[in-house]
Order: C-alpha cells, then sequence, then structure tokens
C-alpha cells in the first residue's frame, strides 16, 4: 500500500470515529438517562445537535488531509444556491413523495390520512414551524450531508462504482443511529427485522442522494435541501402508519429506478463527484458542465 492509499484509508477512519465520537457524546445524556444510569434529566434538544457530527467529522479531516483550498470547495458546494432546478429538487423532491405516500395511504388504510399538522413535530413541538424547519436543514440537513455526501461519498467514489461506495455510506449512516434506538421513539420498538428495514430505507435513501449529489455536479445544499425536507415529511405526525410506509415505498421505486437508469458506475448522468485526500481534483472537475455554477 503506498503512502496515498495509506492516507486515503486512514482519512475514511478517522472520519467516521469523529463523526460517531461528535454525535454519540452530545447524545450521551440522553442515552444514560434512557438506560437508568443517571437520574438527571437530559435536554430533549441534544437528538437534534446531534447531527452536526458528520459535518465535524468532514470539515477537520478535509482540512487537516486535503488543505485550505478542499475546505474551501466544501464551502463552496455547501452554499451552491445558483442552479435552482437542483435547489427545487432538493427542497420538493420529499413533498411530492409525502403526496405519493397519501395516496397509497388512502388505498392501503381505506381513508385519506390527517394532514392537519403537515411538516409538524411532537418531540420538538416547542419550537414551532418556523425553527423546527431551519433546525432540521442546519442540525439533519447540513449536520449530516456535509459529512456523509460532501466528504464520505466522494473519496470512497475515487476509489469504487457510486453504487458501492453508496452502500458503504448507508452502512455508516445506518450505524451512527445506534444510540438513538434507547431513547427515541420509533426507534426504541423496533425489533430485528424493523432495523433491517431501516437499513434498507437508509440504503434506497442513500441511492437517491447519490444520484442527486453526483448530477448536480457535488451541489451540497441542494442534498441538505432534501435531507431536511424528508426527514419534515416522513415524520409529520398523521392518523396512520400507512403514510411513512407509502413514503418508504416510493423511496426504495425511485432509488431503484434511479438505479436502472443511470447504472451502478456512476449514478447520474455525468461522471461521479470524487475527491483526492491530498488535493481536490479541480482540473477534472472544471470540465464537467453541470459543475460550472457551483465555482
Amino acid at each position: 500500500m503506498n503512502n496515498t492509499q495509506t492516507r486515503w484509508t486512514v482519512s475514511l477512519f478517522v472520519f467516521v470515529g469523529l463523526a460517531y465520537a461528535v454525535s454519540w457524546l452530545i447524545w450521551l445524556p440522553q442515552l444514560a438517562e434512557a438506560r437508568g444510569w443517571t437520574d438527571a434529566a437530559a435536554w430533549k434538544y441534544l437528538h437534534l445537535i446531534g447531527g452536526i457530527g458528520p459535518m465535524v467529522a468532514g470539515i477537520t479531516v478535509t482540512w487537516r488531509f486535503s488543505g485550505a483550498e478542499a475546505l474551501r470547495r466544501l464551502f463552496r458546494r455547501s452554499v451552491a444556491f445558483r442552479d435552482w432546478r437542483w435547489l427545487a429538487i432538493g427542497a420538493f423532491g420529499p413533498v411530492l413523495l409525502f403526496g405519493g405516500g397519501v395516496l397509497v395511504a388512502r388505498v392501503t388504510d381505506g381513508a385519506w390520512p390527517d394532514l392537519s399538522r403537515f411538516g409538524g413535530t411532537d418531540e420538538f413541538a416547542s419550537l414551532g414551524l418556523a425553527l423546527y424547519w431551519l433546525g432540521n436543514l442546519i442540525f439533519y440537513g447540513f449536520g449530516e450531508e456535509v459529512g456523509w455526501r460532501g466528504v464520505l461519498l466522494p473519496r470512497l467514489q475515487t476509489q469504487m462504482s457510486a453504487l458501492s461506495a453508496t452502500m458503504i455510506v448507508a452502512v455508516v449512516w445506518t450505524l451512527w443511529h445506534l444510540p438513538l434506538f434507547w431513547f427515541v421513539e420509533g426507534y426504541t420498538s423496533m425489533d430485528l427485522a424493523g432495523f433491517g428495514g431501516l437499513f434498507f430505507s437508509f440504503l434506497t435513501g442513500a441511492v437517491i442522494m447519490t444520484w442527486l449529489y453526483n448530477a448536480s455536479g457535488g451541489n451540497l445544499l441542494a442534498v441538505a435541501l432534501f435531507h431536511a425536507s424528508l426527514d419534515i415529511t416522513i415524520n409529520t405526525p398523521t392518523s396512520t402508519g400507512g403514510l411513512p410506509s407509502g413514503m418508504g415505498f416510493l423511496i426504495t421505486v425511485a432509488g431503484l429506478a434511479l438505479l436502472w437508469r443511470y447504472g451502478p458506475k456512476d449514478l447520474a448522468p455525468i461522471p461521479r463527484q470524487t475527491e483526492n485526500v491530498t488535493t481536490v481534483d479541480a482540473a477534472s472537475i472544471a470540465t464537467r458542465p453541470a459543475e460550472r455554477s457551483l465555482v
């Protein structure tokens, strides 16, 4: 293994370890309360704040292993707002999936689901709608995607196909949620079969976000909007379990359709986005038309 390969491998392990460490330490008080390790009441918003772990890890690893120019490029990808088409797909794609989930729920449950609290939340109800949406974008959108899709995915894609990289990201992403199984409603009652279903939903969701990231030329803002919008819509309080199940079904269909349409190599109509450990491959990226609006 040469020096570049070694640095590539080390950077990935450092990223994953740091992403887990930051998030899990933030979630530790809630985990300790749920497990009875302490009588102190944990602040419930730690669940939201803990989403920043992958972003902290991504920024740290980019700065340490790739330098200041790569860090500036990561920032530019995160505020690439000029291509409104990808931003619209990111923000409203999950809303369309939500609409499809409503129709699926109507068929499976025999009644229309209650949509009076669209975009709302039970867990963070005291924030109000606007702050809840903003918090989702900051902590779950950017907090996760700057790391998962901004750093981990393009580094993996330098050595393997987009699908292989996506599968690894999906595994890392799913296991990152492990502490939540002890204190977050919806996770605490999940059995082994439910965990398998959760992983499959993360995998197909990861396929969609890989497509969005690669096809947009690495537009992290679009991916962050998609992630936040998906979390908000799929967790909308409603009168039936058919709605989130319907959305999960449509996410699976969409992921498989994108894989069939574009193939495992790039999962996009243009070459997959890559990033070397020592330097961003700016020369090759600059030749990609879909990327020009980001620079």
